[in-house]
């Protein structure tokens, strides 16, 4: 008598501007004892290889995700319960196996991402003799990027324009690694 059995864990993501290739490895453990690991994309399934076992009773592993380290990702720390509860039919002797993860029937573990924005300004003040000025004239601003944290994005000098006495606003940028 056996019977077999595959554990699985569904990958989500959450957050805007989440990278497309980010990879999430789950690890399937039992006793502390790692089996078996699996590497998926967001929206994808890690399916362990089968495990076999051969006589009724209730088998607990945990699933865990590990923490790759992408910057801005919010990932699931906590070792999810997959119990495994084998039963023996009474009249066949037959063995068979009914899963359930953290007490459900499926496991979902959910990463958010999170970047920060910001939208930079100047505002354009005139002090002195504000007569050498035109009252239409538009004053130009150019921002450039000194330095950035590693694993940051670059970006291009950006320009802003506005008249006097006004606000200038550059384009959004948005950080996705920490630093400053």
């Amino acid at each position: 008598r056996e019977t077999s059995f595959e554990l699985e864990a569904t990958k989500a993501l959450t957050g805007e501007n989440a990278p497309e290739n980010a990879e999430f490895t789950f690890v399937l453990a039992k006793d502390g004892v790692e089996l078996q690991r699996k590497t998926v994309t967001k929206d994808q399934t890690a399916k362990f290889d089968p495990i076999t076992v051969y006589a009724a009773g209730e088998y607990k592993y945990t699933i865990t995700e590990v923490n790759g380290g992408v910057p801005g990702m919010a990932y699931d720390a906590v070792a999810h319960e997959a119990v495994v509860t084998v039963t023996e039919d009474s009249t066949t002797g037959a063995i068979s196996a009914e899963v359930k993860y953290d007490g459900e029937n499926a496991l979902t573990i959910t990463n958010t991402y999170t970047t920060t924005s910001y939208k930079p300004y100047v505002e354009k003040n005139l002090t002195g003799d504000t007569t050498l000025y035109k009252a239409d004239e538009t004053f130009n601003f150019v921002m450039t990027r000194k330095d950035a944290p590693e694993g940051a994005e670059a970006f291009e000098d950006v320009t802003a324009s506005c008249k006097a006495y006004d606000t200038a606003w550059f384009e959004e940028i948005t950080y996705t690694v920490p630093g400053t």
